[in-house]
C-alpha cells in the first residue's frame, strides 16, 4: 500500500487538498500497488500543482544547502582573516620585544662604560695624588682622603703631608693627631719641609 505524507501548511490551495483526498480515497477503494500508482500518476498529470510542490521542496532543500555552504565559506574566510591578524600581531609584538631588548642592551653597555670610567683609579702614586688634589681643591676631603692615603702608602711625600694635614684639622673626618704625626713623620723623612714644620708644631 502506498502512503503519502503531506506537511501541514505546505499545500495552500483548497483544490490541492481535495485532489489529495481523492487520491487517498482511490487508493483505499481500489487498493493494490498498480491501481494506486496509476491514480497517483494521473493526479500528478491532472494537478501540476502537486509537482510544483515537490519541486519546491527540492528547491528549498537545495537553497538551504547552498546557504549553509556559503555561510561555511564565510566563516572559514573570517577565521582565516582572524588568524592572519593574530599572526601579524604576534610578529609585531616579537619585533617590539626585540627592539626593546636591543635598546636595553645598548643602555646597559653605556651605563657600564660610564661606570667603568668613573670607577677607574690610577695605579701610580703621582696619579693618585693628582686625583686626590682635585677633590682637595674643591674642599671635598671625604673623596680626597682615600686617594691621598693610597698615594701615601706608595711613598708619595706630598700625599703623606696632605694626609697628615687632613687628620690634624679633621677635614672630612674626625681629628686624629696620632695619624697626623705618623704621616707628617713619613713625609719629613723624605725631606718634606712643611711636614717637618708641622711635626714640630704638633710636639
Amino acid at each position: 500500500m502506498i502512503r503519502i505524507n503531506i506537511r501541514a501548511g505546505s499545500v495552500k490551495s483548497a483544490e490541492m487538498e481535495a485532489a489529495i483526498e481523492v487520491i487517498i480515497e482511490g487508493i483505499k477503494q481500489f487498493g493494490g500497488e498498480i491501481i494506486g500508482g496509476i491514480l497517483f500518476a494521473f493526479a500528478l498529470w491532472i494537478f501540476p500543482g502537486l509537482r510544483r510542490i515537490f519541486r519546491r521542496d527540492d528547491y528549498e532543500i537545495h537553497h538551504e544547502l547552498e546557504e549553509k555552504r556559503r555561510e561555511e565559506e564565510r566563516l572559514k574566510a573570517e577565521l582565516k582573516q582572524r588568524e592572519e591578524a593574530l599572526r601579524q600581531a604576534e610578529a609585531q609584538k616579537a619585533e617590539e620585544a626585540k627592539r626593546r631588548a636591543e635598546i636595553e642592551c645598548q643602555l646597559e653597555e653605556q651605563r657600564q662604560k660610564v661606570q667603568a670610567q668613573n670607577s677607574v683609579e690610577p695605579i701610580d702614586a703621582e696619579a693618585l695624588y693628582e686625583q686626590g688634589r682635585k677633590y682637595f681643591n674643591y674642599f671635598d676631603c671625604r673623596k680626597a682622603r682615600p686617594l691621598f692615603r693610597k698615594a701615601a702608602e706608595l711613598g708619595h711625600a706630598e700625599a703623606q703631608y696632605r694626609l697628615g694635614y687632613i687628620y690634624e684639622l679633621g677635614l672630612g673626618c674626625a681629628k686624629d693627631f696620632q695619624e697626623a704625626r705618623r704621616w707628617y713623620k713619613k713625609a719629613s723623612e723624605q725631606g718634606h719641609y712643611s711636614a717637618k714644620y708641622a711635626l714640630e708644631h704638633l710636639r
